[in-house]
């Protein structure tokens, strides 16, 4: 299980990062290491949520997408938001949406994860 976790983790911090960080970096001008350690800590603190938590909290598998997608996109957004990052709800759309898209692809063809 937490090799599972880690390694869909690290997928998805391989598909959002970049995101965040081309758009924390292009519309604040931080520094590009700057814009990645807030990139990296958007999805860092709600991946474990997603994985651990609401698969405990609700077994059907629709309801559980959708509400855990939910949680994901507005914490994300919010965290964007602390940091005064423009327009947070198209970074944090952006990035949840390549990587559920990802995902998606990725159950439906290899089973995983």
């Amino acid at each position: 299980m937490i090799t599972s976790w880690l390694l869909a983790f690290a997928l998805t911090q391989v598909i959002e990062a970049p995101i965040y960080t081309v758009g924390i970096h292009r519309s604040t001008q931080r520094r590009w290491t700057t814009a990645l350690a807030i990139a990296l800590g958007a999805s860092a603190i709600t991946h474990p949520f997603v994985w651990f938590v609401f698969p405990n909290l609700i077994d059907a598998p629709i309801p559980r997408i959708a509400i855990s997608e939910v949680f994901a996109w507005s914490v994300e957004l919010a965290w964007l938001a602390a940091f005064r990052v423009p327009r947070p709800w198209l970074w944090s759309s952006l990035a949840n949406g390549a990587s559920f898209g990802t995902g998606v692809v990725l159950s439906l063809t290899l089973g995983w994860p």
